[in-house]
């Protein structure tokens, strides 16, 4: 007797829908990605609980006559792929040819769908993939499908489930990533009778970020943009301000295909290199066009993944692209009254005051760009009014007020100094009229032996002067005013505490970090009009002067346009 057989039509559909049907929103992406490749100029999702109960989706687009209705619920039958060179040039969203008929075995299915050119439509019921009546109906143009009882015969699939919530929230997010990227449909989704979404078609991205996304959002996004041969990259990117933690902010396509690709992501995130704090992934909305033939978008059953020809080549393209958009860009965050500020900090407490804030009024008005002007030498972008309780200076450009934090922006300053010098073959030194002596601990001699050479890159000559004694012969030019003893011996002890969180960093790069910020202007500091000028004469010449490298802001503005909003005088 053979102990192999075949399975019954049911299962093998149970089995194919536990491929694609995961969960609610499983249902939802694959009859939306249909509703787009029929045409649809408009698409309603209605959703009652969490999509177990009731998901309904009605479109606009090209629908079906009587005979192809039928044929949409065998499974692998498809107008979409017809050989085997079509499998290899996919440009539809849906392709396999058993979503509907995975779908309906779980569920309780009811579909109609009509021509234009039809006088009557068809209405086809189901019960767990088993047509019970096909009729003609009166119904608009295009096609509506309710899926209803999701895994109402498999209850083990069900009791699997998350939450109501977590189900609806996954639902939600889904509808908004296909919205975002079909900017020319009009979307309504209905969740228990409420209308909680309503995106008309638009010509523009950046609308319907903000429709979807919301205004704050799109104001702080950037356009990024790349075209070379049959590789084109358009979309937005967020200034550092929309970071955030995870990455359900973050929307890449190809094709116009929502995908997760967690190399690209990484790519996209190291082009904001010391921009972003740590733990925050950047913002975006990307898609990626690309010749069909350099993609396999058939390796996974919910089309969520996809195989590329040339990853690596994808990967420096979006990096350099992304790098360049935001070295042009000003990605200075603004200021509005009624925002919370946000008091965590990567920052060391020695760099910090607690003090209350004194305002000092006592600093020169009177400064026009001008001032301390040396011969061909450019106008700043800014002039500085006044410094606020020693930490923060006050200046004017011409759209409005910009507030500096002068430790993060000199510290921004250092960072960049510094890297240059490490990446010298002779880095600029400053010889020191009598050599230090530095006295540390066994622990942090270890430490100092570590990263030794980056000392030894970055302009130090120390060398060993007894068992835990060294001596600091030269340092680098960009630092020589500083108190090298104690910056020394505060990157150590830098070194020695820091977070698992940033180890992921170049070794390298955190001896210059932390040098940065121990050797930066402190908070608590007097600065002359002449030294605030100097400062910003300083950021002027950096590509990235927003942030300190930590990826706190190193400045906020405050147009003209808000504080005249804020007087009643708009």
């Amino acid at each position: 007797m053979s102990i192999i057989k075949v399975l019954p039509e049911n299962l093998i559909n149970q089995i194919a829908a536990g491929e694609v049907v995961e969960r609610p929103a499983s249902v939802v992406k694959e009859l939306l990605e249909n509703s787009i490749d029929a045409g649809a100029t408009s698409i309603i999702l209605e959703i009652n609980g969490a999509g177990d109960e009731l998901i309904k989706i009605t479109d606009n687009g090209h629908g079906m006559d009587q005979e192809d209705a039928k044929l949409a619920f065998e499974r692998h039958a498809t107008s979409k792929i017809g050989s085997q060179e079509d499998l290899f040039n996919i440009r539809t969203m849906g392709f396999r040819g058993e979503a509907i008929a995975s779908i309906a075995s779980v569920s309780i299915m009811n579909m109609q769908t009509k021509r234009k050119e039809d006088k009557t439509g068809t209405r086809i019921e189901t019960i767990a993939g088993s047509i019970e009546s096909i009729n003609e109906c009166g119904c608009n143009d295009g096609t509506s499908i309710e899926v209803k009882n999701l895994f109402f015969n498999t209850p083990a699939r069900k009791k699997y489930l998350k939450s109501l919530s977590s189900e609806y929230i996954s639902i939600l997010k889904l509808f908004q990533g296909i919205a975002l990227i079909n900017k020319s449909i009009h979307f309504k989704l209905v969740h228990d009778g409420k209308i909680v979404a309503d995106y008309p078609k638009t010509d523009s991205m950046i609308e319907r970020i903000g429709d979807v996304l919301g205004k704050h959002t799109s104001e702080n996004c950037i356009p990024i943009f790349y075209e070379s041969g049959e590789i084109s990259i358009e979309g937005f990117i967020g200034k550092p301000e929309l970071a955030r933690k995870g990455a359900r902010h973050q929307y890449l396509y190809v094709n116009e295909r929502p995908i997760t690709h967690s190399v690209f992501s990484y790519a996209l995130a190291e082009s904001y290199h010391s921009l972003l704090m740590d733990g925050k992934k950047p913002f975006f909305v990307i898609n990626i066009s690309i010749n069909p033939n350099l993609i396999d978008v058939n390796v996974h059953p919910r089309k969520l993944e996809i195989r590329f020809l040339n990853q690596s080549q994808l990967f420096s393209i979006l990096g350099r692209a992304a790098q360049k958009t935001l070295e042009k860009n000003v990605l200075m965050p603004s200021f509005t009254i009624h925002e919370e500020t946000n008091t965590n900090s990567q920052e060391s407490s020695s760099s910090q005051v607690s003090a209350p804030l004194i305002f000092d009024y006592s600093r020169p008005a009177g400064i026009n760009k001008y001032s301390y002007k040396k011969e061909n030498e450019k106008e700043p972008s800014m002039m500085p009014i006044a410094q606020i309780a020693k930490s923060y200076i006050l200046a004017e450009n011409q759209e409005g007020l910009v507030l500096i934090d002068q430790h993060a922006a000199h510290e921004r300053v250092r960072f960049e100094e510094l890297m240059n010098e490490l990446e010298k073959a002779s880095p600029q030194k400053q010889q020191l009229l009598l050599p230090l002596t530095v006295e540390l601990s066994t622990l942090e001699c270890e430490i100092f032996e570590q990263y030794s050479e980056t000392f030894l890159k970055l302009g130090f000559e120390i060398e060993l002067f007894g068992k835990n004694t060294f001596i600091v012969h030269s340092v680098p030019s960009v630092i020589s005013g500083e108190n090298i003893e104690q910056t020394i011996l505060s990157v150590i002890s830098d070194l020695s505490d820091e977070k698992q969180t940033r180890a992921i960093k170049d070794p390298q790069e955190r001896v210059v970090e932390y040098m940065a910020c121990r050797s930066a202007i402190k908070f608590g500091k007097d600065l002359s009009t002449y030294e605030m000028l100097n400062l910003i004469r300083q950021l002027d010449t950096l590509k990235r002067p927003y942030t300190c490298p930590h990826g706190r802001p190193s400045m906020i503005k405050l147009s003209f346009d808000e504080l005249e909003k804020r007087f009643k005088r708009k």
